[in-house]
């Protein structure tokens, strides 16, 4: 692949460190907890337009099937593996009964609970709290396919490729719009479907920047401008991506640009620096890992340490701790991550192997 790839590679790294590390209880400054609030998630979703070429949205059956094989797969094995744990996880104290997760009340699972476990993960609607930071990937493939979907209707209604680049930045603009409207002005919310319709805007907003505008983020007179806006946007609103609640449209289109400006130029920055460049682009590279088994990695860091937290995110008392916690939650998905793609390599030269006996 080419090397534009590292850079990418380090932005995400980037938000994964800052997820992570506001992920630990501990008492942070408000206004760093808001100012990275406004783009940790909303850039997350912004880099996959980065990587989102026309021409792979060219055959959109081949698309879709490729975000299934790469994607999907990989949330629904993670999400059947929690749900095939869930009543493990409470005998070992992973979970306790008396506690209310996010709104879930803690219980074994009969038969009937594992069934329908089971279809909520397929139809991405899993709730297990061990994995709750990894709705983002729920979110992101349904996006992608979103767009997909939106690009097919574009490319049939309009046979202009100039035009119909520009109709589907409007139509992703107007799910938005909607999803805006449902969420912070009507009150309704479908989990997960409202903040699809967001985040099928920030993909293709980026997209359009650095694809179609040609938008390099390298301007450093540029950078301080969206850095300056960046700063002082948390003292006028928030963004809450998981719940898709934001002032308004045009805060949110403000922190997207302004967001991923500075996180994008200082990755591109990041990226001639030796060993910080390989530390960050490592991070990015296993998100997925990191995503799904921060809180895993949480709790197994405070038994360690003899600690029994009473929920997934551990009570850090003193900055010593933080650093602990935050490594843990780091390093312990990336060694899992190194671990599963070792296994699979091997698995893999075996067959060839058996192969090229026969």
């Amino acid at each position: 692949m080419k090397k534009r790839m590292q850079w990418i590679d380090i932005s995400k790294g980037i938000l994964t460190f800052i997820i992570v590390l506001l992920h630990i209880d501990y008492d942070f400054n408000v206004y760093f907890a808001n100012f990275t609030g406004l783009f940790k998630v909303v850039v997350f979703f912004c880099i996959a337009g980065l990587t989102l070429s026309e021409k792979s949205l060219f055959d959109t059956k081949i698309f879709i099937n490729n975000k299934f094989r790469k994607l999907y797969s990989k949330i629904i094995f993670t999400g059947l593996l929690a749900v095939a744990l869930h009543n493990a996880f409470i005998k070992v104290s992973f979970y306790s009964t008396d506690i209310v997760y996010s709104g879930k009340n803690m219980k074994f699972y009969l038969l009937s609970d594992y069934i329908k476990q089971i279809f909520a993960t397929i139809f991405l609607a899993n709730r297990e709290v061990i994995i709750g930071p990894l709705w983002y990937a729920n979110v992101l493939f349904m996006a992608l396919v979103g767009i997909a979907i939106i690009n097919y209707i574009c490319g049939k209604l309009v046979p202009n490729e100039k035009y119909k680049r520009l109709i589907r930045l409007i139509l992703c603009t107007m799910c938005m719009l909607i999803s805006w409207v449902l969420t912070d002005i009507i009150g309704f919310t479908i989990p997960r479907f409202n903040n699809t319709l967001t985040a099928i805007f920030l993909i293709d907003f980026c997209q359009f920047i650095y694809s179609y505008l040609k938008v390099q983020f390298v301007n450093l007179n540029m950078f301080f401008i969206c850095l300056c806006i960046l700063l002082l946007l948390p003292l006028f609103g928030s963004i809450e991506m998981n719940l898709n609640v934001f002032n308004n449209p045009l805060y949110l289109i403000v922190s997207a640009f302004v967001g991923m400006y500075v996180v994008f130029f200082i990755a591109k920055k990041l990226e001639k620096i030796n060993l910080i460049n390989k530390l960050f682009s490592d991070i990015g590279k296993f998100s997925f890992e990191i995503m799904a088994l921060q809180f895993f990695s949480f709790k197994l860091g405070a038994i360690i340490v003899g600690v029994s937290p009473s929920g997934l995110t551990p009570k850090a008392d003193n900055f010593l701790l933080v650093v602990y916690y935050f490594l843990f939650g780091i390093m312990c998905p990336i060694f899992i991550g190194r671990l599963i793609k070792k296994v699979i390599e091997i698995k893999k030269g075996g067959i060839k192997w058996k192969k090229y006996q026969s």
